[in-house]
């Protein structure tokens, strides 16, 4: 998948997880897949979920929602909401994720279609009483159009006044600056991959295990990527001044191309 990582269904589920604790008790967590942008009346762009989406259950099709629940009590329920099979659709576009698949991927078991989401959220709130709303409100500035999400947080407030609306947007940024092993692992092959470089399997590991004991020590991302920007830079500057014709090789624009795209890699 391009620009996306594939992963088992054990890394979603744990992700799910550690934002599930930092909800409060009787809330509703709602992320959406989206959709691909038209490009023309009978076609539409190549479709890319949204990463924070992806990060929580791994399903890559568009139209599809994901739900956690979160009682009164911090008792956690996950669904997740897919399309049911269309005929016509199938032929045209292919065929949509199904139920066996859908569980196999996320780990979700609770697996329901689309077109009943509504009329569950509506019960959700009205009858369990469940008013605090989680979404992924993320807005780079003011005048930016409403996203699907502000819309649906526009619509929902009209309809429950009683409902609170809050971002998880900053929580799953803290989440995902934190690396699994699985997430650096396909990093690295990744930029194994682009640049054509061949990384052994005990410097994978080295790597593997520095940025985990990075991530053990809580450290503030934004500082130490400031540091790893000046300290590769401090670097150039000392082995671009050893010859010419080292600089002239092309070397230089390979490698720190190289640990250019691999930490921004790790720190979105």
């Amino acid at each position: 998948m391009k620009g996306l990582f594939e992963m088992n269904k054990d890394f979603f589920k744990k992700n799910r997880l550690k934002l599930s604790m930092e909800l409060a008790n009787g809330s509703i967590l709602i992320m959406f897949a989206g959709k691909a942008p038209k490009k023309s009346n009978d076609y539409n762009y190549k479709f890319t979920p949204n990463r924070n989406f992806y990060y929580l259950c791994g399903v890559d099709e568009e139209h599809i929602n994901l739900v956690v629940i979160k009682d009164r009590n911090g008792n956690i329920e996950e669904r997740l909401y897919i399309r049911k099979f269309d005929e016509k659709r199938a032929k045209w576009v292919g065929k949509s994720i199904n139920v066996e698949d859908a569980k196999k991927i996320s780990g979700i078991n609770d697996i329901r279609f689309i077109d009943d989401f509504k009329t569950d959220l509506n019960s959700l709130i009205s009858t369990k009483n469940l008013v605090h709303i989680y979404l992924d409100l993320e807005k780079d500035a003011y005048e930016d159009d409403l996203t699907t999400n502000g819309c649906f947080a526009k619509d929902l407030k009209e309809r429950y006044s009683q409902v609170f609306i809050h971002n998880v947007y900053p929580k799953l940024s803290i989440l995902r600056m934190c690396k699994e092993k699985e997430e650096i692992k396909e990093i690295i092959e990744k930029v194994e991959k682009k640049y054509d470089v061949d990384i052994s399997a005990t410097i994978q590991n080295n790597m593997v295990a520095l940025m985990s004991n990075i991530n053990d020590l809580d450290l503030d991302y934004s500082k130490l990527k400031d540091t790893l920007d000046k300290s590769a830079s401090k670097f150039k500057d000392e082995m671009e001044a050893l010859g010419k014709e080292l600089k002239d090789s092309g070397f230089f624009d390979k490698l720190f191309s190289w640990i250019s795209d691999f930490f921004s890699s790790l720190f979105n």
